[in-house]
């Protein structure tokens, strides 16, 4: 019932966008193409959304597992959004691709990766001394670590802030 309320709402905030960028785009940015949130995909495979979301979790809880085994000072708790907007979109794309194995597999490497990134990161940030919280979604789990090693490298090597030892 929630999963079609959602999809309802997703297609009822699509259509009010494209039709309100319709305007805008006659008068002001001629042949621009309306882009919409990835939440717009889920209305093309609900099943898949739904299987990505249940897998993305199943490899987050694999992965908190694993840091539990090794010990890991940091501890990643899934969040719904990140879970169900990384997850769900990517079920529907892997499901496109590769049918329901893809899937399953896709979003399970999905979950683990998300965890993994997220433990990558919370140090880069500073965020482990603060015992503060990190959202866990996949571009911020995977982008943004690799943006802070890079600013860390490029301070280190000029010698500016914490880094200038």
């Amino acid at each position: 019932m929630y999963m079609v309320i959602l999809l309802q709402g997703v297609r009822m905030m699509v259509g009010e966008i494209n039709g309100s960028f319709k305007g805008w785009q006659d008068r002001f940015i001629p042949n621009a193409i309306p882009a919409v949130d990835v939440a717009a995909l889920l209305p093309f495979s609900p099943n898949a959304a739904t299987l990505g979301f249940v897998f993305c979790t199943f490899g987050t809880i694999f992965s908190m597992g694993i840091l539990l085994l090794i010990h890991s000072p940091i501890m990643v708790l899934p969040g719904f959004v990140p879970l169900f907007f990384s997850g769900g979109p990517i079920g529907v794309l892997a499901n496109r691709m590769g049918g329901y194995r893809s899937v399953i597999i896709c979003t399970f490497l999905l979950g683990i990766i998300q965890t993994f990134g997220t433990v990558w990161a919370i140090p880069l940030t500073g965020l482990a001394k603060e015992g503060v919280g990190w959202t866990g979604i996949f571009d911020w789990a995977t982008l943004w670590p690799a943006i802070c090693e890079l600013l860390k490298f490029i301070a280190s090597t000029f010698h500016l802030g914490p880094y200038s030892i």
